[in-house]
């Protein structure tokens, strides 16, 4: 394998040899494009600081938090026709206002959402209003019930039961000490499993309903503190994203108007019991009603500092206090929500693509989480086009400018447009930039695809921290890229599409009151990010990191620390495997897997060779060949191809979506642990279920598509 690399480095490098002893056609110098004007990377980035403009930043931000803007609503819509103006005014033109009709719930009216405790003559009844929400400014805008996106209608009764995170070892703790969960209503805290993951472990044992409540993380809340208010209520959505992440009623294709569709009824990717969500305030009588019953779990790690409680139970079924339920949310099957996009077009291999993409929808005022994604993203869009149109620049390949709707509920919007662009984006997507709950305080994030770190520690050297004026490098350069999240837009892109994806912003070092009507406008001058510097600072990084995957002449992907990574996952996988509590050594054999990293690793000394041997070719000015440039758009290529061979035919099993055999989510991710679960996704699954015949399957299976991908890479 070796000695095959070797040859072909040496045919390369007598080729380009004998092309530039020859002078064959000798093109422009390689810093010419026609009708551009060559900027380097850090006069681009000079522009990039002299184009910034905070105070229009500052306007838009407060309209697009100014209004509830829940996908589908008015509010949305309201916000994507704001999104396609702004478009309109920075220069771009077309403009796609993509419209599709998914299966979409709704809050109801009052009484369609009750939670109540019936103890003989007394009951009590939820309130599910946010009494001291900040002004929006919008004052016609009326606050709409809480609600859980998808959830599934109906009315229940039962006893109250407790099941701390809901996870499935807490349910295991409940039946070890005998505790009946069937004919239940359960409460749960968010954290630790997605919402839908937990409500059908809930279904699973029997339970009639769910109601789950924000963990604390902080004890200070608004408006003393950041922490969610008493009254604040987390909403969600219950679909189960990495099983199907989409619309309902087509799972694995694009939505049309003559598409067929599933009847809700026949869909097993949503639980099939009622859901709710309350407020830490409302949800302590609830809590109270079970004191003394069943299984006592202070001691057990259970409580939270809210609701605050005396003492924390599990409850029982041997009480007469029941427990009503009900959640009648509006219901459409075809409902319209919309995609707001729009491109530059790059002028050497133009059909290559960055996007860039940021969420819109919001279970509320969504001021975090959506609008400084949404705000960054504009801004790029601005300054991106203003390059072009002011300075003459165009990029060498193409970039997209994505606003998507629906991903509040199970990623409806980017999944639909990826179903629908599936085998463009296949051969031709480079990268994808993700801009979720972009900033909400000064804490750096950084997670995605590993072969994307060379760009990030370029652009941290490039741009400064707006408080202390030290590079971004100095504080986080030698933070490593994490683990994408689950539920984000870049999970089609990368685990269907095959295209490395970043998810990248500034954190608090407390929680957001996120996904409830106190994620405002407010909540961000006070405790976000105040005069949005730090919405500013992430503009330029993106920047950077734009110009550097556009712009570069050989697409800048760090295949060396890809391969290192990937040796750390497979030592995670390890981990993980040995972690089973059936584990017995030798169940599993890794050293395929090895093997394939090694390939990687021998390919991409070959490809740094060819590289060197380029630069040195064309430094100073000197004239590119026809050959020459022939060479770097192939090399372009399968840079870019490089994970799209380790694409899947079949998919993951039991998730044909999911065609990427490294990068995906496991099913029944752990929740205890810090095991690298995006990763390995079939191995994983089968590893969780305890089938070790199978593991081993997966394993040779994955081996095989890494060895053919990596080998095809030279």
């Amino acid at each position: 394998m070796f000695l095959k690399r070797i040859i072909y480095l040496l045919m390369v490098s007598v080729g380009i040899g004998i092309a530039l002893w020859f002078g064959i056609l000798p093109s422009d110098t390689i810093d010419h494009v026609v009708g551009n004007l060559d900027y380097s990377e850090e006069a681009l980035m000079r522009l990039v600081r002299d184009e910034l403009a905070v105070s229009d930043m500052q306007e838009r931000f407060r309209y697009l938090s100014s209004m509830p803007h829940l996908a589908g609503t008015s509010g949305d819509l309201s916000l994507a026709k704001f999104v396609q103006d702004e478009f309109h005014s920075f220069g771009y033109y077309p403009i796609e206002l993509n419209e599709r009709k998914v299966y979409l719930t709704f809050p109801g009216y009052n009484g369609d959402i009750e939670l109540k405790v019936n103890d003989g003559d007394k009951s009590y009844s939820a309130n599910f209003h946010e009494q001291n929400v900040p002004s929006s400014g919008q004052s016609s805008q009326e606050q709409a019930l809480p609600v859980h996106g998808l959830s599934w209608p109906g009315e229940a009764e039962g006893h109250g039961i407790y099941v701390n995170y809901g996870t499935k070892q807490d349910f295991k703790k409940l039946i070890d000490a005998g505790v009946q969960i069937e004919g239940s209503i359960m409460f749960m805290k968010y954290g630790k499993l997605q919402p839908g993951l937990k409500i059908t472990l809930a279904e699973q044992h029997g339970a009639k309903g769910v109601v789950l409540f924000s963990d604390s993380s902080n004890d200070k809340s608004w408006p003393e503190g950041p922490d969610y208010a008493k009254d604040a209520v987390q909403r969600a959505h219950v679909g189960i994203t990495a099983l199907s992440p989409g619309d309902l009623l087509t799972p694995g294709w694009p939505t049309s108007p003559n598409t067929q569709r599933a009847r809700i009824d026949d869909v097993h990717t949503i639980a099939h019991i009622p859901s709710i969500p309350i407020s830490w305030k409302e949800v302590k009588p609830f809590l109270e009603s079970i004191k003394g019953y069943g299984l006592r779990v202070d001691n057990e790690g259970w409580s939270s500092i809210e609701p605050k409680m005396d003492e924390w139970w599990s409850g029982s079924h041997d009480t007469n206090k029941k427990i009503k339920l009900r959640n009648n949310p509006v219901v459409e099957s075809e409902h319209p929500i919309w995609n707001i996009l729009t491109k530059i077009d790059g002028s050497d291999q133009e059909e290559k693509a960055i996007i860039i993409g940021a969420p819109r929808d919001a279970w509320c005022f969504g001021a975090v989480d959506s609008a400084s994604g949404t705000g960054v993203l504009l801004e790029l869009a601005r300054i991106i086009s203003k390059l072009g149109k002011v300075h003459g620049w165009t990029p060498r390949r193409s970039i997209y400018f994505a606003s998507w709707d629906g991903s509040k509920q199970n990623l409806i919007g980017s999944t639909e447009w990826v179903e629908y662009h599936i085998q463009e984006l296949r051969k031709s997507g480079a990268a994808y930039i993700n801009l979720a709950d972009a900033v909400s305080g000064t804490d750096l994030r950084m997670d995605g695809h590993p072969i994307l770190s060379r760009v990030l520690a370029n652009a941290l050297e490039s741009v400064r921290d707006p408080v202390t004026n030290d590079t971004l490098a100095t504080k986080w350069g030698d933070r490593r890229i994490g683990q994408l999240n689950l539920d984000g837009d870049h999970l089609l892109f990368m685990s269907s599409g095959g295209i490395p994806s970043l998810d990248i912003g500034f954190k608090g070092e407390f929680a957001v009151p996120r996904d409830s009507c106190y994620d405002s406008n407010q909540w961000n001058e006070i405790f976000g990010d105040p005069g949005l510097q730090y919405q500013s600072t992430l503009v330029e990084l993106v920047a950077s990191i734009i110009i550097q995957l556009s712009d570069h002449h050989v697409v800048p992907f760090d295949t060396d620390a890809y391969a290192n990574y990937i040796g750390d996952h497979i030592n995670d996988l390890k981990a993980y495997a040995k972690a089973q509590p059936d584990w017995k050594e030798d169940l599993l054999e890794f050293s395929s897997l090895d093997n394939s990293a090694n390939i990687l690793r021998e390919s991409s000394q070959v490809f740094k060779l060819w590289y060197d041997e380029w630069a040195a070719l064309t430094s100073n000015g000197i004239s590119e060949s026809p050959i020459l440039s022939i060479r770097r758009w192939s090399w372009n290529s399968r840079l870019i191809n490089l994970d799209k061979h380790l694409l899947h035919e079949k998919g993951a099993p039991g998730r044909e979506w999911l065609k990427h055999v490294i990068y995906g989510p496991q099913l029944w991710y752990p929740t205890e642990g810090d095991f690298q679960w995006m990763t390995f996704p079939g191995v994983r699954d089968y590893i969780e279920a305890g089938n070790w015949e199978l593991a081993q399957r997966q394993i040779d299976l994955t081996s095989q598509v890494m060895h053919a991908s990596f080998d095809k890479f030279i």
